[in-house]
């Protein structure tokens, strides 16, 4: 069994944390997060998976930190990687294709570059370790 570092462990607590926020904001609130944002439309399953996604790794990542399974927290770390850069890219495609005001591109900006920061550190963390 790997030893999971205390630096990886951090990272990964930050990581479900902006997760499980995530998850709030898209299972719990969808029509009012995405009235603040001011996104062009609505769709609840849309939101809802999303946001069931978020609390899925976020949860699977806090459950390794807690049963100290060094292997199974790579394992998750990996798919949490994989999926952020689908994220992100997805992100950029739909700015690119729908036409939304400037608060919506400015918060998926925002979410854009703590993607962006997640990946890089998930990265060479997990290269590390």
């Amino acid at each position: 069994m790997t030893e999971i570092t205390k630096k990886l462990k951090i990272l990964c607590i930050i990581n479900a944390s902006i997760g499980l926020s995530l998850a709030f904001l898209y299972i719990a609130v969808p029509y009012y997060y995405l009235s603040l944002i001011e996104w062009p439309f609505f769709d609840p399953y849309y939101s809802w998976a999303f946001g069931g996604i978020f609390l899925i790794l976020s949860s699977f990542l806090l459950r390794s930190i807690k049963q100290n399974h060094g292997e199974k927290l790579k394992s998750v770390l990996e798919i949490t990687i994989a999926w952020e850069m689908l994220i992100l890219i997805l992100n950029i495609i739909s700015l690119i294709l729908i036409p939304t005001p400037i608060i919506s591109i400015l918060s998926t900006w925002i979410l854009n570059i703590i993607f962006i920061l997640l990946i890089i550190l998930n990265f060479l963390f997990l290269k590390r370790n």
